[in-house]
């Protein structure tokens, strides 16, 4: 089950946004201390230390900078001059810069006459809402990116010329002292997020959550310590939440309320029951006839061990032996292994991934590596030679750590751990619950969802394992899988039969914006969708984050979806976005994108017509930096992802997260610093990036507690 990004996680990621120029963020300007500048329709990115000159624009919005930083701009009335002083800047502190904001720009924001409650109250549907306190309103707009010096960033929108895109919407500019205000909060915080240079010296983990084992990881635990492969968890508990297009496995929402209390009782007595319901010397490896001493023994030495990952403390030896020697004195010796095997399969160090707590710079014990490795690799406990090893203590060096990534990555078990990690990135999988109108969509059949689920899984699989593939592939790859049924759908010629094959894809379609998958997915029963489709590749593939759409226009009246007209194409009827004051902030960054793939109709099958008139996918992306420019359509739109800095620091988020267990926030700026330079050394090769998490700090040492 998929949810919104949580408030948490979203500010780490933004925050580190705001750090990472590496990767080419939106919002970090390539020189050291540049701010973009305002032009008559939008913003200039800045280069070369320091300096912005903007274009002047309708209205007069130009702007220009000076060395070292200093920004100078007018337009719309209003005048602004800015000067970062590096020295200074870096000595700022969060809380000296969220004191200067209480005194210097809050009170702007809450104005009732050009602030900014009118449209994010904190009742309202924006990301970024005005609290009632100053603090809470300064960590919400820094969540919401609002201080970073791009296209998304408050100051650009401030000193915008373009009414429908400048802040506060259908209100007058901000006087200069006002948006010198907000430059300076913008400015001390590019410099308090810049990282330190790192050196190999540098070890930042970052936090270390519990982390409760996911539906499936405890399905394949079962499977691996009790031999029951039926999956019984996935019937009795709760289904994950997980936020879109990131992993399962995130730790903040991973909580256990009643429901899974309830479930995991019942699993521990199903299963409980079910592994003693036969020969007991068999499951307790004892000679018959079982006597008490060698079950309890067995409980405690062997089942505890497998169960809890490491061997049992004295302490929690004697807990269970007790339990067992009290259980026994009341019921059968099978009742009282029952009992005793409810318990440990409902105790924490089951049910969760339990590190003991030390300094962060401390690396894990070699159990805790075993178990780190095993579930990161395998999405399963760890087997015998990870055990034998932990037992001798030798998952210490980074050599040995390396040779078991080898052996891991090997095991058919990666290879479900890849797929599922791309269902949950790509969401492909949701193309089995989504249904067409036969009488619009003739070729459309609910029984080609399998196959279109197939081809994804096929495709990504081989993409991801191929040694010369790069991360690019998986949009740009002129190739594909298909069986008969899914090629007449598509209209490709090759396959002829049930078996998928590999075919070559026709000029106009390439990688995964190419798949029905995902295309019939991110669109209506009935239509296209261009801000489904918009959003979608914003947010899942190229990282951006972006606010749920008002619910009412600047004049209080309900935003609906364009109704269908056969007189106009979806980009006429779409139109209304761009002009709209209340949309045209986000819509302007999304709709180009989506209509890049106008050309895919609602089944993902080819079109160049619609309503008579001949499909326009062309375009200009404004947003973010990596694609902006001009658009010619969905092949130009993938391409542009590929080489995009944006679509490579998503791919590091994501896999980070997934080794994690969290998303990544500013302490982790070194570990993703030194794993992007190790992927850019693989050429990109997914399975090499797949392999280099285990390299990271976060994931070598202990880390923090949360």
């Amino acid at each position: 089950m998929q949810c919104g990004r949580p408030m948490r996680c979203i500010q780490r990621e933004l925050l580190l946004a705001i750090s990472l120029a590496l990767f080419g963020c939106e919002g970090v300007v390539d020189g050291p201390d540049t701010l973009l500048g305002a032009t008559g329709g939008g913003v200039q990115r800045a280069t070369g230390g320091g300096a912005a000159t903007g274009a002047t624009g309708g209205g007069g919005g130009s702007s220009t900078g000076g060395e070292g930083g200093g920004v100078s701009g007018s337009g719309g009335g209003a005048g602004f001059t800015f000067t970062c002083t590096p020295p200074t800047m870096a000595e700022a502190n969060i809380d000296a810069i969220a004191t200067a904001f209480e005194a210097r720009v809050f009170g702007r924001l809450v104005d009732a006459e050009s602030g900014c409650t009118r449209c994010h109250a904190p009742n309202s549907s924006r990301q970024f809402k005005v609290s009632s306190t100053a603090r809470q309103t300064f960590d919400a707009a820094v969540v919401a990116g609002l201080f970073t010096d791009g296209p998304a960033g408050i100051l650009a929108r401030l000193i915008e010329t373009n009414p429908a895109l400048r802040m506060p919407q259908g209100e007058s500019a901000w006087p200069a002292a006002d948006i010198q205000a907000v430059a300076d909060i913008t400015c001390r915080l590019k410099h308090l997020a810049q990282p330190a240079v790192c050196t190999p010296s540098d070890i930042k983990p970052g936090a270390a959550p519990l982390r409760r084992l996911t539906r499936r990881e405890l399905g394949n635990t079962v499977a691996v310590v009790m031999g029951i492969t039926d999956r019984p968890a996935d019937a009795l508990l709760p289904e994950d939440l997980h936020a879109e297009g990131w992993p399962d496995n995130d730790a903040e929402l991973l909580t256990a309320g009643s429901a899974h209390v309830r479930g995991y009782s019942a699993l521990a007595e199903d299963l409980s029951a079910r592994i003693t319901a036969t020969n007991l010397a068999t499951f307790t490896k004892c000679a018959a006839p079982v006597t008490d001493a060698c079950a309890r023994t067995f409980l405690t030495d062997d089942f505890g061990l497998r169960a809890f990952r490491r061997p049992l403390t004295a302490a929690e030896k004697g807990r269970y032996q007790t339990l067992f020697t009290q259980s026994r004195a009341a019921w059968s010796l099978r009742e009282a292994v029952m009992v005793t095997v409810e318990a440990l399969l409902q105790a924490p160090p089951f049910l969760y991934r339990v590190e003991a707590q030390a300094a962060p710079t401390a690396k894990p014990s070699s159990y805790e590596m075993a178990s780190r490795l095993s579930y990161l690799f395998t999405g399963a406990p760890p087997d015998d030679t990870l055990m034998t090893l932990a037992a001798a203590d030798q998952l210490q060096t980074p050599a040995t750590i390396a040779t078991q990534v080898q052996r891991l990555i090997a095991d058919p078990r990666a290879k479900s751990v890849v797929a599922s990690f791309h269902k949950q990135w790509l969401g492909f999988e949701d193309v089995l619950n989504i249904s067409k109108n036969e009488t619009v969509y003739p070729m459309w059949s609910d029984t080609l969802r399998p196959h279109m689920l197939k081809e994804t899984e096929l495709f990504v699989d081989a993409v991801f394992w191929d040694p010369a593939a790069k991360a690019g592939d998986l949009l740009t790859a002129p190739y594909s899988y298909m069986n008969k049924p899914l090629a007449d759908f598509y209209g490709v010629s090759g396959p002829t039969g049930a078996a998928f094959v590999k075919v070559t894809l026709p000029p106009t379609r390439t990688g995964v914006l190419g798949h029905s998958s995902i295309l019939a997915t991110q669109a209506l029963e009935d239509q296209t969708h261009p801000v489904y489709r918009g959003h979608f590749v914003l947010t899942r593939l190229l990282g951006q984050v972006l606010g749920a759409p008002p619910a009412t226009d600047a004049s209080g009246n309900p935003i609906d979806l364009p109704p269908l007209d056969p007189t106009k194409t979806t980009r006429e009827r779409f139109a209304a976005h761009s002009s709209n004051v209340a949309c045209a902030g986000c819509h302007l960054k999304i709709d180009p994108v989506g209509f890049a793939l106008e050309n895919f109709d609602g089944t993902g099958r080819w079109q160049t017509e619609q309503a008579g008139k001949r499909i326009d996918p062309s375009g200009t992306a404004v947003a973010p930096a990596g694609i902006a420019g001009p658009l010619s359509g969905a092949v130009d739109l993938s391409a542009r992802i590929a080489q995009s800095p944006e679509f490579q620091r998503t791919l590091l988020q994501r896999w980070f997260a997934l080794s994690t267990g969290r998303a990544p926030g500013v302490e982790d700026a070194c570990s993703l610093e030194r794993l992007d330079t190790a992927f850019r050394a693989a050429g990109h090769n997914p399975k090499a990036l797949f392999q280099l998490l285990s390299t990271t700090d976060a994931f070598l040492y202990r880390g923090t507690a949360p």
